[in-house]
Formats: structure tokens, C-alpha cells, sequence
């Protein structure tokens, strides 16, 4: 199933507009401190230019449009990005500040009349910083943004939905913080271009900004995972399997059931979806949820893979556990609901597969470890697995 008319093109007006005046209300507080809010007009449409033009190539695999809350937390994202760079800049003023004041004291004390104002001369110093800074991150985020609004997983929703099903919780948030920055302003008798005020916002600012920026980013394997993955790539080759990483299907109703399959691997009568889990010295066990997932995908494979002119490929759940212990209870319930369990001691049963290049020893090394029968027909070593592959 492709597809492809169920995808959801990106509202490059609405990502300009909403990013730009984010990016813009993060920045400024310190344009205030500095005294320069007179920039927060062209950089708005500095920024809503670039965010466009950057992401023009960008091809959107959503089949569901950001709801309105969604596209307030995208905003909000850029409010926490551009916090960030009013920090470095109240770090460059204060550095400034010190260092002139520092050198006309020393000065003072040796004699010399030195006419230099700190204020000012940390005023434009702070302010070059900011300005590259500033200048740069509307590029970042016209990469990042629109991913994070149109996932690229056909049928999920975007990395700022979980945030947005709790809109009282929001609320709360949005008015505690309000009240808060009334408070500081009324009640502590705060100028609102003042260091104590315009400080002030850009923690509260920074604060409830910086959570949304690790939305959506894909966790990093570790390097264990990676070097099991680089091993099953080679042993399942060498058993006589075609390889495909990472499954797609571009269907918005079978890609999200997929997720947990690190590798597809297919012969002429069966496939193994694979999910490899590395554990380190603090985890002991997967999760049954782990189970389920790798069923699930195996299921959506299987169907994605069905053809009326070709009998059906049976497509196996397959979960490797590299270290650890798997319990007795894990072991039952990956026999009851059919999901293949194979589980090596340590990193260290791999490495035999990665230093072996003759073929019939990387063949038996393959059967042994893998525990899975040879597939038909052997597929050749060295011939490359496909990434992300459309089944």
C-alpha cells in the first residue's frame, strides 16, 4: 500500500510564521536588557524568510495535520531554542563587563586614565555574539521543525502530540508562569528592561521551552547495538538471507506497527523480523512490551508482503538479547505468543562473525548463533543489505 495520496503537505506559512515569532520571543529579553528591541522586527522576517527557503526540499510522509495546540508547542520550541542564545548573550555581556571593568581598574591603580565604559562596550560585544548565533539557528530549525510536525512515519501523529493531549495541564503552566512574571514585575517592583526582570524571563522562558526540544529525536543506538546489528547483518547474509534495515512500508496504517524491526531478513519461504536489544551492566531484562512489539511488527510485515500471484512469505518475530539475564517468564511467554528468542551472554559471542570472511565458516557461525535454518536461495556474500527499504 503506497500511500502516497493519504500525505499531508507541510503549511510553510503557518511553520514560518509560528517559528519566527517564537524565535523572536525567546530572544527578546535580552534585546530589551540591551536595549536594542527595535531588531525583534527584522529578524522576524529574517527568520520567516529562511525557514521556507531552507526547507523547500522537504518531502512530508504525515497523513495527520497538526492540530492547533500542536502548532503553538512548535512555537514554543523556538521560544526554547532562542532562550538558549539570550543566555549566551547575558553570558557575553557579563564576561564584557568584567574584563573592561577589570582592565580599567588596573589601570586606575597604575595611574593611567583610561575612558572606557563597560556597559557599553559589553553592550556590543554581547550584541555581535548574538547576532551569529541568532543568524544560525533559524537554519537548524528548518531542518528539524517541519520532521517534528510531519513525522516520517506515515500514520503517527507529530513529537508534540503527547504534550498536546494534556492541554488543563498546559494551561496551568501557561498561567502559573504568567502570573509569575505579573509578580515579579508588580511585587518586586522589576523594570521590565532591568537585569533582574529580563533575566528573570529568559529562565522562566528557557525553562519551559528546553523540555520540547528532545521531542521527537530519535535515540541514538549505542555502540553495542550497533556493532550487534553490523554482526546480524553478516551472519543472516551468510545464512542465505536478503536484508533490508529498517522496513518501510509507506503505509499509514501497517509503518507504525513497524518500528521495532532493526532488520527484515527474507529468503524464498520465510522472513525474520528482527529487534535487537543490547543490554548494559544496569539492565537485567527486556520488557514483555518488547515481546509485543516485535510480534506486532512481524504481523505488519507479513501483511505488507502478501501478493495474489506469489504464496505468502510466513514472516517470524525474531528478538535478539545480547548480555543480561532473560528470565523464565519471558522465555514462556515468547513460546506462547510465537516470538523466536535468542539470547548470547556477551557482545563477545559476535565477534567470531565479524573478524570470519570464509563463507562456509561464516555459513556455520550464522546457523549456530542465529539458530534459524539456511535460507533459499543463499544469497551471495557482499552483496550490500538495502536501508530503509520499502517492502
Amino acid at each position: 500500500m503506497d500511500g502516497e495520496q493519504d500525505r499531508v503537505r507541510p503549511n510553510w506559512v503557518a511553520l514560518s510564521i509560528v517559528l519566527a515569532a517564537g524565535l523572536v520571543a525567546g530572544l527578546l529579553p535580552f534585546l530589551l536588557y540591551i536595549q536594542f528591541p527595535y531588531l525583534a522586527g527584522p529578524y522576524f522576517v529574517y527568520a520567516a524568510i529562511v525557514v521556507p527557503w531552507r526547507g523547500r526540499g522537504f518531502i512530508s510522509h504525515a497523513t495527520e495535520r497538526p492540530s492547533l495546540l500542536e502548532w503553538i508547542l512548535a512555537g514554543w520550541n523556538g521560544v526554547g531554542v532562542s532562550a538558549i542564545v539570550s543566555w549566551i548573550g547575558f553570558l557575553w555581556y557579563g564576561l564584557s563587563y568584567f574584563v573592561v571593568w577589570a582592565i580599567g581598574e588596573g589601570a586606575h591603580a597604575l595611574g593611567w586614565a583610561l575612558d572606557m565604559n563597560p556597559s557599553s562596550i559589553a553592550t556590543y560585544v554581547s550584541a555581535a555574539f548574538i547576532v551569529i548565533f541568532a543568524l544560525a539557528v533559524p537554519f537548524q530549525l528548518s531542518k528539524e521543525l517541519p520532521l517534528k510536525l510531519y513525522p516520517e512515519i506515515a500514520g503517527t501523529r507529530s513529537a508534540f502530540f503527547p504534550v498536546a493531549g494534556k492541554p488543563w495541564r498546559l494551561a496551568f503552566l501557561a498561567l502559573l508562569g504568567v502570573t509569575v512574571s505579573v509578580a515579579g514585575v508588580a511585587l518586586l517592583d522589576l523594570e521590565l528592561q532591568g537585569l533582574g526582570f529580563t533575566f528573570f524571563l529568559t529562565c522562566l522562558l528557557y525553562l519551559t521551552g528546553a523540555p520540547l526540544l528532545q521531542l521527537g529525536k530519535r535515540k541514538l543506538p549505542s555502540a553495542g547495538t550497533n556493532e550487534a546489528l553490523t554482526a546480524l547483518r553478516k551472519l543472516f547474509s551468510a545464512a542465505g538471507y536478503k536484508l533490508i534495515e529498517r522496513p518501510k512500508t509507506d503505509s499509514p496504517e501497517l509503518d507504525p506497527l513497524i518500528t521495532s524491526v532493526d532488520l527484515l531478513a527474507l529468503a524464498r519461504d520465510r522472513g525474520y523480523a528482527v529487534n535487537a536489544k543490547v543490554l548494559d551492566s544496569r539492565e537485567t531484562d527486556v520488557g514483555r512490551s518488547t515481546v509485543f512489539e516485535v510480534r506486532t511488527g512481524a504481523k505488519a510485515l507479513q501483511r505488507a508482503l502478501r501478493s495474489s500471484d506469489a504464496p505468502e512469505t510466513v514472516v517470524e518475530p525474531y528478538l535478539l538479547v545480547v548480555g543480561g539475564q532473560i528470565s523464565e517468564d519471558l522465555r514462556i511467554l515468547s513460546g506462547e505468543v510465537g516470538v523466536k528468542l535468542v539470547h548470547l551472554p556477551d557482545i563477545e559471542s559476535l565477534r567470531p562473525a565479524l573478524a570470519e570472511e570464509a563463507d562456509t565458516a561464516l555459513r556455520d557461525i550464522a546457523l549456530s548463533l542465529l539458530q534459524v535454518p539456511v535460507g533459499d536461495p543463499i544469497i551471495p556474500l557482499g552483496v550490500p543489505p538495502s536501508r530503509g527499504a520499502a517492502v
